[in-house]
Protein backbone atom coordinates (compact mmCIF):
# COMPACT_ATOMS: atom_id res chain seq x y z
CA UNK A 1 0.00 0.00 0.00
CA UNK A 2 1.53 3.54 -0.92
CA UNK A 3 2.37 5.58 1.83
CA UNK A 4 3.77 9.41 2.26
CA UNK A 5 6.88 9.10 3.73
CA UNK A 6 8.72 12.55 4.51
CA UNK A 7 12.91 12.99 5.06
CA UNK A 8 13.65 15.92 7.09
CA UNK A 9 17.29 16.87 6.70
CA UNK A 10 19.08 19.48 8.15
CA UNK A 11 20.57 22.20 5.34
CA UNK A 12 21.35 21.54 2.13
CA UNK A 13 22.82 18.79 0.22
CA UNK A 14 24.64 20.31 -2.21
CA UNK A 15 27.69 19.09 -1.00
CA UNK A 16 28.74 15.37 -0.83
CA UNK A 17 27.66 13.81 2.67
CA UNK A 18 27.56 10.33 4.19
CA UNK A 19 24.50 10.47 6.37
CA UNK A 20 22.80 12.34 3.13
CA UNK A 21 23.21 9.80 0.94
CA UNK A 22 22.47 7.10 2.97
CA UNK A 23 18.92 9.22 3.39
CA UNK A 24 19.15 9.47 -0.31
CA UNK A 25 19.29 6.27 -1.24
CA UNK A 26 16.26 5.12 1.29
CA UNK A 27 14.03 7.81 -0.29
CA UNK A 28 14.94 6.62 -3.86
CA UNK A 29 14.61 2.70 -2.97
CA UNK A 30 11.31 3.47 -1.25
CA UNK A 31 9.64 5.62 -3.76
CA UNK A 32 10.12 2.60 -6.30
CA UNK A 33 8.48 0.53 -3.78
CA UNK A 34 5.35 2.43 -4.68
CA UNK A 35 5.66 5.02 -1.69
CA UNK A 36 5.25 8.80 -2.30
CA UNK A 37 8.68 10.29 -1.14
CA UNK A 38 9.11 13.97 0.04
CA UNK A 39 13.04 15.00 1.13
CA UNK A 40 13.08 18.59 2.88
CA UNK A 41 15.81 20.75 3.81
CA UNK A 42 16.10 24.85 4.77
CA UNK A 43 18.42 26.88 5.60
CA UNK A 44 17.20 27.85 9.15
CA UNK A 45 17.44 24.08 10.30
CA UNK A 46 17.91 24.92 14.47
CA UNK A 47 14.43 26.17 16.59
CA UNK A 48 16.74 28.40 17.60
CA UNK A 49 18.67 30.27 14.93
CA UNK A 50 21.49 33.16 15.60
CA UNK A 51 21.03 36.38 13.85
CA UNK A 52 24.03 34.91 12.10
CA UNK A 53 22.07 31.79 10.72
CA UNK A 54 18.65 33.73 10.21
CA UNK A 55 21.57 36.36 8.00
CA UNK A 56 22.79 33.46 6.17
CA UNK A 57 19.57 32.37 5.17
CA UNK A 58 17.92 35.98 3.71
CA UNK A 59 21.24 35.48 1.18
CA UNK A 60 21.28 31.40 0.48
CA UNK A 61 17.40 30.95 0.07
CA UNK A 62 16.70 32.80 -2.72
CA UNK A 63 20.30 31.73 -4.39
CA UNK A 64 20.02 28.36 -4.06
CA UNK A 65 15.84 28.09 -5.08
CA UNK A 66 16.90 29.72 -7.99
CA UNK A 67 20.36 27.63 -8.75
CA UNK A 68 18.93 24.56 -7.23
CA UNK A 69 21.98 24.08 -5.42
CA UNK A 70 20.01 22.77 -2.08
CA UNK A 71 19.76 19.02 -4.47
CA UNK A 72 22.70 16.43 -4.12
CA UNK A 73 22.46 16.19 -8.38
CA UNK A 74 26.27 17.29 -8.85
CA UNK A 75 26.97 13.62 -6.42
CA UNK A 76 23.99 11.83 -6.68
CA UNK A 77 20.88 10.63 -8.66
CA UNK A 78 17.86 11.36 -7.20
CA UNK A 79 14.63 9.29 -8.44
CA UNK A 80 12.24 11.88 -10.61
CA UNK A 81 9.38 10.50 -8.27
CA UNK A 82 11.09 12.28 -4.99
CA UNK A 83 10.34 15.27 -4.29
CA UNK A 84 12.91 17.75 -3.45
CA UNK A 85 11.90 20.60 -1.51
CA UNK A 86 13.78 23.78 0.07
CA UNK A 87 11.69 25.40 2.63
CA UNK A 88 12.51 28.80 4.40
CA UNK A 89 12.76 26.60 8.10
CA UNK A 90 11.33 23.50 8.82
CA UNK A 91 8.35 24.80 10.96
CA UNK A 92 5.57 22.60 10.67
CA UNK A 93 3.65 24.53 7.64
CA UNK A 94 6.30 24.35 5.12
CA UNK A 95 5.99 20.62 5.56
CA UNK A 96 3.25 18.38 3.70
CA UNK A 97 1.16 16.39 5.27
CA UNK A 98 1.83 12.58 5.26
CA UNK A 99 1.76 8.88 7.03
CA UNK A 100 5.32 9.25 8.35
CA UNK A 101 7.85 12.32 9.11
CA UNK A 102 11.69 10.79 9.73
CA UNK A 103 13.91 13.27 11.76
CA UNK A 104 17.33 12.40 10.49
CA UNK A 105 19.28 14.48 12.87
CA UNK A 106 19.57 16.11 16.35
CA UNK A 107 18.71 19.59 15.16
CA UNK A 108 15.36 18.05 12.80
CA UNK A 109 14.53 15.67 15.39
CA UNK A 110 13.23 19.19 18.11
CA UNK A 111 11.31 20.42 14.64
CA UNK A 112 9.51 16.80 14.01
CA UNK A 113 8.82 16.36 17.99
CA UNK A 114 6.22 19.58 17.45
CA UNK A 115 4.33 18.37 14.62
CA UNK A 116 1.05 18.05 14.42
CA UNK A 117 -0.33 14.78 13.39
CA UNK A 118 -0.90 15.42 10.15
CA UNK A 119 2.47 15.67 9.21
CA UNK A 120 2.71 11.87 9.98
CA UNK A 121 3.99 9.40 12.71
CA UNK A 122 7.12 10.48 13.99
CA UNK A 123 10.66 8.31 13.57
CA UNK A 124 14.07 9.54 14.25
CA UNK A 125 16.86 7.99 12.26
CA UNK A 126 19.48 7.78 14.17
CA UNK A 127 23.09 7.42 11.90
CA UNK A 128 25.31 8.86 14.48
CA UNK A 129 25.97 10.49 18.15
CA UNK A 130 26.52 13.97 17.63
CA UNK A 131 27.92 15.12 20.30
CA UNK A 132 30.50 16.88 17.57
CA UNK A 133 28.10 19.21 16.65
CA UNK A 134 26.42 20.00 19.80
CA UNK A 135 26.26 19.27 23.74
CA UNK A 136 25.91 16.25 25.05
CA UNK A 137 22.74 17.02 26.82
CA UNK A 138 20.81 18.46 23.85
CA UNK A 139 21.80 15.32 21.90
CA UNK A 140 20.28 13.15 24.61
CA UNK A 141 17.53 14.91 25.20
CA UNK A 142 16.73 14.38 21.17
CA UNK A 143 16.94 10.65 21.69
CA UNK A 144 14.33 10.55 24.58
CA UNK A 145 11.96 12.68 22.55
CA UNK A 146 8.64 10.62 21.92
CA UNK A 147 9.42 9.33 18.25
CA UNK A 148 10.16 5.98 17.03
CA UNK A 149 13.81 5.75 16.70
CA UNK A 150 15.41 3.22 13.95
CA UNK A 151 19.43 3.20 14.71
CA UNK A 152 22.11 1.98 11.85
CA UNK A 153 24.62 0.13 14.37
CA UNK A 154 24.60 -1.90 17.05
CA UNK A 155 26.50 0.50 19.02
CA UNK A 156 24.30 3.07 18.75
CA UNK A 157 21.03 0.30 19.96
CA UNK A 158 22.99 -0.12 23.06
CA UNK A 159 23.46 3.80 23.54
CA UNK A 160 19.27 4.19 22.71
CA UNK A 161 18.54 1.23 25.54
CA UNK A 162 21.01 2.41 27.69
CA UNK A 163 18.68 5.78 28.23
CA UNK A 164 15.82 3.74 28.76
CA UNK A 165 14.33 3.61 24.95
CA UNK A 166 13.58 1.34 22.25
CA UNK A 167 14.87 1.03 18.73
CA UNK A 168 15.30 -0.54 16.09
CA UNK A 169 18.24 -1.21 14.21
CA UNK A 170 18.66 -1.36 10.38
CA UNK A 171 22.27 -1.50 9.28
CA UNK A 172 23.43 0.20 6.29
CA UNK A 173 24.29 -1.18 2.92
CA UNK A 174 26.31 -0.45 -0.18
CA UNK A 175 25.22 -0.38 -3.64
CA UNK A 176 26.38 -3.09 -5.26
CA UNK A 177 26.39 -1.76 -8.82
CA UNK A 178 28.21 1.03 -8.35
CA UNK A 179 31.10 -0.66 -5.60
CA UNK A 180 32.28 -4.05 -6.58
CA UNK A 181 35.68 -5.94 -7.20
CA UNK A 182 36.92 -5.24 -10.91
CA UNK A 183 40.41 -6.10 -10.18
CA UNK A 184 41.92 -9.30 -8.63
CA UNK A 185 43.54 -8.43 -5.17
CA UNK A 186 46.21 -9.86 -6.72
CA UNK A 187 46.82 -8.14 -9.52
CA UNK A 188 47.11 -4.58 -7.90
CA UNK A 189 50.07 -2.44 -7.17
CA UNK A 190 51.09 -3.45 -3.43
CA UNK A 191 52.37 -0.06 -2.71
CA UNK A 192 49.30 2.21 -3.90
CA UNK A 193 47.02 3.64 -1.33
CA UNK A 194 44.02 5.38 -0.66
CA UNK A 195 42.53 7.21 2.19
CA UNK A 196 39.74 9.77 2.65
CA UNK A 197 40.20 13.48 3.05
CA UNK A 198 37.83 15.13 5.92
CA UNK A 199 38.48 18.43 7.48
CA UNK A 200 36.45 17.20 10.83
CA UNK A 201 39.13 16.20 13.28
CA UNK A 202 37.19 13.09 14.40
CA UNK A 203 37.43 11.79 11.13
CA UNK A 204 41.21 11.74 11.81
CA UNK A 205 42.53 12.81 8.35
CA UNK A 206 45.69 14.35 10.11
CA UNK A 207 46.31 11.01 11.45
CA UNK A 208 46.25 9.10 8.69
CA UNK A 209 48.72 11.85 6.67
CA UNK A 210 51.36 10.95 9.83
CA UNK A 211 51.35 7.71 8.92
CA UNK A 212 51.79 8.24 4.99
CA UNK A 213 54.54 10.39 5.78
CA UNK A 214 55.89 7.47 7.84
CA UNK A 215 54.75 4.96 5.48
CA UNK A 216 56.33 7.12 2.83
CA UNK A 217 59.69 7.08 4.70
CA UNK A 218 59.59 3.10 5.04
CA UNK A 219 58.44 2.63 1.34
CA UNK A 220 59.56 5.02 -0.89
CA UNK A 221 57.60 3.54 -3.85
CA UNK A 222 54.66 4.33 -1.91
CA UNK A 223 51.56 5.69 -3.85
CA UNK A 224 48.55 7.80 -2.71
CA UNK A 225 45.50 8.57 -3.62
CA UNK A 226 43.52 11.38 -1.97
CA UNK A 227 39.92 11.51 -2.48
CA UNK A 228 37.26 14.46 -0.63
CA UNK A 229 34.93 16.94 -0.57
CA UNK A 230 37.04 20.39 -0.24
CA UNK A 231 39.87 21.52 -3.16
CA UNK A 232 42.75 20.25 -2.89
CA UNK A 233 44.82 21.37 0.42
CA UNK A 234 47.61 23.68 -0.03
CA UNK A 235 49.91 21.84 1.95
CA UNK A 236 49.72 18.11 0.44
CA UNK A 237 52.63 17.09 -0.59
CA UNK A 238 53.05 17.12 -4.38
CA UNK A 239 53.44 12.78 -4.44
CA UNK A 240 49.88 12.66 -3.26
CA UNK A 241 47.21 12.46 -5.77
CA UNK A 242 43.85 14.38 -4.92
CA UNK A 243 40.56 14.24 -6.20
CA UNK A 244 38.14 16.54 -5.64
CA UNK A 245 34.49 14.94 -5.53
CA UNK A 246 35.08 12.14 -7.49
CA UNK A 247 32.50 10.51 -9.03
CA UNK A 248 30.91 7.35 -7.97
CA UNK A 249 31.96 5.26 -10.79
CA UNK A 250 35.44 7.14 -10.98
CA UNK A 251 35.64 6.66 -7.05
CA UNK A 252 35.35 2.83 -7.47
CA UNK A 253 38.33 2.80 -10.09
CA UNK A 254 40.06 4.29 -6.93
CA UNK A 255 39.24 1.71 -4.45
CA UNK A 256 39.62 -1.13 -7.33
CA UNK A 257 42.73 0.05 -8.05
CA UNK A 258 44.36 0.31 -4.33
CA UNK A 259 45.90 -2.55 -2.58
CA UNK A 260 45.11 -0.82 0.49
CA UNK A 261 42.69 2.24 1.96
CA UNK A 262 43.36 3.41 5.19
CA UNK A 263 40.86 4.18 7.78
CA UNK A 264 41.70 6.75 10.29
CA UNK A 265 39.01 7.85 11.83
CA UNK A 266 38.31 8.62 15.86
CA UNK A 267 34.76 7.86 15.45
CA UNK A 268 32.39 6.44 12.68
CA UNK A 269 28.60 6.10 12.99
CA UNK A 270 28.65 3.67 10.05
CA UNK A 271 32.31 3.51 8.28
CA UNK A 272 30.92 3.78 5.18
CA UNK A 273 33.78 4.67 2.76
CA UNK A 274 35.70 2.19 4.62
CA UNK A 275 32.96 -0.97 3.36
CA UNK A 276 33.01 0.90 -0.34
CA UNK A 277 36.27 0.06 0.08
CA UNK A 278 36.07 -3.20 1.42
CA UNK A 279 33.39 -4.24 -1.37
CA UNK A 280 36.18 -2.93 -4.61
CA UNK A 281 38.95 -5.75 -2.14
CA UNK A 282 41.21 -3.46 -0.52
CA UNK A 283 42.66 -4.61 2.04
CA UNK A 284 41.85 -1.96 4.58
CA UNK A 285 43.76 -0.61 7.78
CA UNK A 286 41.11 0.72 10.02
CA UNK A 287 40.52 2.30 13.26
CA UNK A 288 38.71 0.32 15.72
CA UNK A 289 35.95 2.68 16.19
CA UNK A 290 32.39 1.54 16.98
CA UNK A 291 30.96 2.29 13.16
CA UNK A 292 33.85 0.24 12.06
CA UNK A 293 33.41 -2.59 14.33
CA UNK A 294 29.64 -2.89 12.53
CA UNK A 295 31.12 -5.13 9.60
CA UNK A 296 35.38 -5.18 10.48
CA UNK A 297 36.86 -8.03 12.14
CA UNK A 298 40.40 -8.04 12.63
CA UNK A 299 42.36 -10.13 11.08
CA UNK A 300 39.95 -11.82 8.94
CA UNK A 301 38.89 -8.83 6.74
CA UNK A 302 40.48 -6.15 7.72
CA UNK A 303 43.31 -4.78 10.27
CA UNK A 304 42.21 -2.86 13.12
CA UNK A 305 44.62 -0.53 14.90
CA UNK A 306 43.96 2.12 17.68
CA UNK A 307 42.57 6.00 16.98
CA UNK A 308 45.34 8.03 16.75
CA UNK A 309 48.14 5.16 16.06
CA UNK A 310 49.93 7.00 13.65
CA UNK A 311 52.84 4.53 13.90
CA UNK A 312 50.95 1.17 14.29
CA UNK A 313 48.80 2.29 11.02
CA UNK A 314 52.21 2.79 9.23
CA UNK A 315 53.33 -0.75 10.71
CA UNK A 316 50.21 -2.83 9.43
CA UNK A 317 50.21 -0.84 6.27
CA UNK A 318 53.79 -1.93 5.72
CA UNK A 319 53.17 -5.60 6.55
CA UNK A 320 50.51 -5.37 3.90
CA UNK A 321 53.09 -4.27 1.37
CA UNK A 322 54.86 -7.12 2.08
CA UNK A 323 53.03 -10.06 2.88
CA UNK A 324 51.16 -10.87 -0.26
CA UNK A 325 49.23 -13.59 1.13
CA UNK A 326 47.61 -11.51 3.46
CA UNK A 327 46.96 -8.34 1.37
CA UNK A 328 45.40 -10.38 -1.05
CA UNK A 329 43.30 -12.68 1.44
CA UNK A 330 41.90 -9.48 3.37
CA UNK A 331 40.93 -8.10 -0.15
CA UNK A 332 38.79 -10.98 -0.89
CA UNK A 333 37.46 -11.55 2.40
CA UNK A 334 36.67 -8.30 2.90
CA UNK A 335 34.70 -7.95 -0.57
CA UNK A 336 32.65 -11.16 0.55
CA UNK A 337 32.48 -9.43 3.75
CA UNK A 338 30.66 -6.14 1.74
CA UNK A 339 28.08 -8.53 -0.20
CA UNK A 340 26.08 -9.12 3.12
CA UNK A 341 25.39 -5.47 3.16
CA UNK A 342 22.71 -4.85 0.17
CA UNK A 343 20.18 -1.89 -0.18
CA UNK A 344 17.44 -4.48 -0.76
CA UNK A 345 17.30 -6.37 2.42
CA UNK A 346 18.08 -2.89 4.46
CA UNK A 347 15.09 -0.89 2.40
CA UNK A 348 12.80 -3.89 3.06
CA UNK A 349 13.54 -3.74 7.26
CA UNK A 350 13.64 0.07 7.28
CA UNK A 351 9.90 -0.01 5.62
CA UNK A 352 8.86 -3.21 8.29
CA UNK A 353 10.03 -0.39 11.07
CA UNK A 354 8.08 2.59 10.00
CA UNK A 355 4.86 0.05 9.13
CA UNK A 356 5.05 -2.80 11.32
CA UNK A 357 2.29 -3.08 14.00
CA UNK A 358 4.96 -3.33 16.59
CA UNK A 359 6.97 -0.40 15.27
CA UNK A 360 7.48 1.34 18.62
CA UNK A 361 8.65 -2.04 20.48
CA UNK A 362 12.32 -2.61 20.32
CA UNK A 363 12.69 -4.97 18.30
CA UNK A 364 15.87 -6.09 15.95
CA UNK A 365 15.86 -6.10 12.44
CA UNK A 366 19.41 -6.84 10.17
CA UNK A 367 21.78 -8.57 9.01
CA UNK A 368 23.20 -9.29 12.33
CA UNK A 369 22.06 -8.59 15.84
CA UNK A 370 22.65 -6.33 18.59
CA UNK A 371 25.57 -7.62 21.21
Amino acid sequence: MTKRITFVLPGSSGKPSGGSRIVYEYANRLSRRGHRVCVVHAPVNRVDPDWKMLGKALIRFPQRLLDRSYRPDRWFHVDPNVEVRWVPTLSARFILDADVVIATAWKTAEWVANYPKEKGRKFYFIQSYENWDAPESRVDATWKLPMTKIVIARWLHSMVQGMGESAAYVPNAIDHDRFYLEINPSSREPCRLVMLYHNHPWKGTGDGLRAIETLKQMKPELQVALFGVPERPHDLPPWIEYYCNPPQDALRKLYNEAGLFLAPSHSEGWGLTALEAMACGSAVVATDNEGHLEFVEDGKNAILVKPGDTQGMAKALALLIDDEALRVSLGISAAKTAETFAWEESVRRFEKAMFSPDHGADFVVGCRTPD
